[in-house]
């Protein structure tokens, strides 16, 4: 079993713009489980509470007997930052290690960053063009 981020058609994604909604994938099973979005651990201490972060709370789903679904966990506007998603099997709201599914032991699971406006597209272009022309001349 695993547990990873996905998109809204089940494509497994690490970087998030605020404005996108995160979900996972849940191979079908039968069984009870509760996810949380937490903040990103590099060393995760067995027994240490789990705090989802999402602002909506754990959530807690009973999966499909047969079929993979993909879950919405957090909705949009996510907040900026570096976050693990864990998947509590026992729903015991701690960590145990050989039990509990994380998306990242060692790696961050995802991030999210701040969404970047048209209007800076356009002008990193304008800039970018700029740049270039004035390097062009002065190399001719």
């Amino acid at each position: 079993m695993h547990v990873w981020s996905f998109d809204d058609l089940g494509n497994e994604k690490n970087t998030f713009d605020v404005s996108e909604a995160l979900y996972v994938t849940e191979p079908g099973s039968g069984k009870m489980v509760r996810l949380y979005v937490v903040e990103d651990q590099a060393n995760w201490t067995i027994g240490g509470a789990l705090t989802d972060v999402s602002g909506n709370g754990y959530e807690e789903l009973t999966l499909s007997t047969n079929e993979t679904e993909v879950v919405k966990l957090w909705d949009s506007p996510l907040i900026i930052g570096t976050y693990d998603i864990v998947e509590d099997i026992n729903r015991n709201r701690v960590y145990d290690e050989g039990v509990d599914m994380v998306d990242s032991d060692i790696l961050i699971g995802f991030d999210v960053i701040p969404e970047i406006s048209s209007f800076t597209m356009l002008l990193l272009i304008a800039l970018s063009a700029m740049a270039t022309i004035l390097w062009r001349k002065m190399h001719v």
